[in-house]
């Protein structure tokens, strides 16, 4: 599964229905978010090349019931890869456990095999949950996938697990992607600095850069 143009690769990973092929619709194609309630599930990985002013990359849009993450070869498969999004559908609460069992098993992979790919977590279809509710289960998850990681691999795992709240349906998954991307940006530590600079020399309290 090598890329063909050596292009920074972002696994879109998570359960059968967890919402990655709409999320893969609405960012990267610009469907509108109720054009993707009956899109077909993915049956095979599904590739796209995207790309903005400042980075050009690909999106693997994995089968939720085979999950590519175990059945190819992991090593090269993480070695190819920038970015895991994993996706949890916070609407189905029958599903939590397996769902964030299957996070620990990737989670574990990529500190064994390449721990410089960065795995975000998107909490998606909040949309059908309360405040509250979004907090208790972001909380859980938090807690529940330090522990099961930890007693996988020991105390050494120190990696941050980045959770975003996400829904198609507001510009939460837009924001969240956005993150994901940021980090593909070659130029993102000097851009970084160059913006901390401003800040400090022009007495402002935060500069913000937008690629419209």
């Amino acid at each position: 599964m090598n890329s063909e143009v050596g292009l920074p690769r972002i696994l879109l990973a998570g359960q059968h229905y967890s919402g990655k092929t709409s999320i893969r619709e609405v960012v990267l194609d610009g469907k509108a978010p109720h054009d993707t309630v009956y899109l077909e599930s993915t049956i095979a990985v599904e590739r796209r090349e995207t790309s903005s002013d400042f980075v050009q990359f690909e999106v693997h849009d994995l089968p939720g019931q085979t999950d590519e993450l175990q059945l190819d070869d992991t090593q090269t498969l993480l070695n190819d890869t920038h970015a895991i999004v994993f996706v949890i559908d916070c609407a189905n609460p029958d599903n939590k456990l397996s769902a964030l069992a299957r996070l620990i098993e990737t989670l574990v992979m990529v500190h064994r095999h390449n721990q410089n790919v960065s795995v975000e977590v998107f909490l998606h279809k909040i949309d059908k949950l309360t405040e509250a509710q979004q907090k208790d289960f972001r909380h859980e998850a938090d807690t529940y996938v330090k522990t099961h990681v930890v007693a996988e691999v020991g105390r050494e795992w120190r990696a941050t697990v980045p959770y975003h709240m996400t829904s198609i349906y507001d510009n939460s998954i837009f924001e969240a992607f956005s993150y994901v991307v940021q980090k593909l940006v070659p130029q993102r530590a000097q851009l970084h600095s160059n913006m901390q600079l401003l800040v400090s020399n022009s007495c402002i309290a935060s500069a913000f850069l937008f690629d419209i």
